[in-house]
């Protein structure tokens, strides 16, 4: 392993040889030792083989001048396998500076100790940075601010002129969507350009942006199942679009039979947190949108188009899995 074979191999001849190493000259092939046995100076061959078969030729995978990774591909744990095969150690990529905070006077530290009557340790700005490094982006939790007017449109300002993307948990929920909306919408331009979205849950939603400084700024409902729900069906993509990524794709999405009804109405795209079962059904897991437990045990989003009614057991249904 690792060196130059010192022999030849002739026709009639047979030499035993690592998995991974480099074929003596003269072989062509090779044939699995446990298809074969080997007594008194002889192989006994029992499976036959083809000529180049179980074999890697030099320039079989890349050959030269192959196009080996475009603008726009993701670097990742298929593309980085190539690149170490091919000894490139460093690319240039696309890079977002992404800043999360998580808003409302009700909301404390995660390590609160005892929680106050009214007050919620901070869930989504720590989700969030988790769900966001799932999907490759690099995010700093850059704390909790208050749902006070002018401080909030103060360290909005401030957090937006330091990174490429802000992300807001909380400051779309209806006691404090008026100032953080009013706060957008004095962005440089276009400054506030989505107020609410579609589906259910994460109607609230609030997009805003300047052009000429390139900042993004989406602010998420507080409640942690809604605050994912967003994330993941929308920002997730728009992030990745944000980066020029030639493939916006990710998890997967395609058909399964539900296992048992599941209540939808007209209007709004649904998002249904759901699992699979051992029989490959999928299976709503039923949860309000304050609800931090039904992510745990989900493996995706049970898509309910805006036009369609409920799904009844036996019919097929939109998965949208991590």
């Amino acid at each position: 392993m690792g060196a130059l074979s010192d022999i030849s191999i002739r026709p009639g001849n047979a030499a035993g040889i690592p998995t991974g190493g480099v074929l003596p000259d003269g072989a062509d092939a090779v044939v699995m030792l446990e298809n074969t046995s080997f007594a008194g100076g002889w192989v006994e061959v029992r499976s036959a083989v083809q000529s180049g078969e179980n074999v890697i030729h030099a320039g079989e995978e890349f050959t030269a001048g192959k196009n080996i990774l475009s603008r726009g591909d993701m670097v990742d744990f298929r593309s980085m396998s190539i690149l170490a095969t091919l000894g490139i150690k460093t690319v240039s990529a696309a890079d977002l500076k992404i800043n999360v905070l998580s808003t409302g006077d009700e909301i404390v530290p995660i390590e609160t100790k005892p929680l106050q009557p009214g007050k919620i340790r901070d869930v989504n700005g720590w989700s969030l940075k988790s769900l966001l490094m799932r999907y490759g982006f690099d995010s700093e939790h850059r704390g909790i601010l208050s749902d006070e007017g002018g401080n909030f449109e103060k360290k909005l300002k401030e957090e937006a002129a330091q990174c490429d993307v802000l992300i807001l948990s909380g400051g779309s929920s209806v006691g404090t969507r008026d100032h953080c909306s009013k706060a957008l919408e004095k962005l440089a331009a276009p400054g506030l350009m989505v107020r609410g979205i579609n589906i259910v849950p994460g109607k609230p939603t609030l997009i805003a942006g300047c052009l000429e400084e390139k900042k993004l700024v989406v602010s998420l409902p507080g409640h942690p199942l809604s605050c994912v729900t967003v994330a993941f069906v929308l920002l997730i993509p728009l992030l990745l679009k944000l980066i020029g990524a030639k493939n916006t794709g990710y998890g997967t999405k395609l058909k399964l039979t539900a296992a048992r009804d599941i209540t939808a109405r007209t209007g709004p795209e649904e998002f249904i947190p759901c699992k699979i079962t051992d029989d490959g059904k999928i299976d709503p897991i039923l949860a309000k949108s304050g609800y931090v437990s039904s992510l745990a045990s989900a493996e995706g989003f049970i898509c309910i188009p805006e036009v369609r009614e409920t799904i009844r057991a036996g019919e097929a249904a939109e998965v949208w899995l991590w």
